[in-house]
């Protein structure tokens, strides 16, 4: 579903390149959950941004099915990000004068979706990670575990190829952490949806199909 091949990202820091990522080969079949783990800093988030289109590598291809991401046009890469791509972030980015249900609508109405189909997707979102009772509420009336189920139902509004989680349930307690990896393995599980996820927690990162450690700029799977 999705190959890297010697993907490599390096940044200018006056007199200094700062090489992040050191040729990163990585196929990801449809339906996997994948993490990444490793220490801050080494370029985690950095090749989740590439794999999303959201930031372009220095060198090397991404193949999301036959097409080379990084080929396409910008306004081709921000049409695929739209249509391929759900991201989950730490911190949730709802928008807060808005309820739960008009942030999972928010893709669809930016895509031109139909007001009511899109509200009908997002009321059966809502349902599927738990809140559904929540829809009307806004974020800032909901707990923190709550606003982080509303970006993952967001993230899956347009149906996409896959989601990309960056620290999902870093901003949570113990608790509400657990009950999110739930949620992640169950969408994984019952919907087929390819997750790539980058973590520091072990319990989550155990939960996925293949882990994969991230140091000096490289990958290596992990043995289970």
């Amino acid at each position: 579903m999705l190959s890297t091949r010697q993907v490599r990202k390096s940044f200018q820091s006056g007199d200094q390149t700062l090489h992040v990522l050191n040729g990163i080969d990585l196929d990801i079949r449809k339906g996997e959950m994948i993490a990444i783990v490793g220490a801050s800093g080494v370029g985690k988030s950095t090749l989740l941004h590439i794999l999303g289109g959201l930031e372009r590598p220095t060198s090397g291809t991404v193949l999301f099915g036959e097409v080379d991401v990084y080929s396409l046009s910008s306004d081709r890469i921000a049409r695929f990000r739209n249509e391929q791509v759900g991201f989950v972030f730490q911190f949730h980015h709802l928008l807060p004068e808005f309820t739960a249900l008009e942030n999972v609508m928010m893709p669809g109405l930016i895509r031109g979706m139909d007001r009511d189909k899109a509200a009908r997707i997002g009321s059966e979102l809502l349902a599927d990670v738990g809140i559904g009772g929540r829809a009307h509420h806004r974020p800032g009336e909901m707990s923190g575990g709550e606003q982080q189920r509303v970006a993952v139902a967001r993230a899956l509004a347009l149906n996409p190829g896959m989601v990309l989680a960056d620290e999902p349930t870093g901003n949570l307690d113990t608790h509400t952490g657990e009950a999110v990896h739930d949620l992640l393995k169950k969408l994984n599980r019952d919907k087929g949806t390819t997750f790539i996820i980058v973590t520091h927690n072990d319990k989550l990162a155990q939960r996925a199909d293949r882990v994969f450690r991230m140091a000096e700029g490289m990958l290596t799977l992990e043995s289970r």
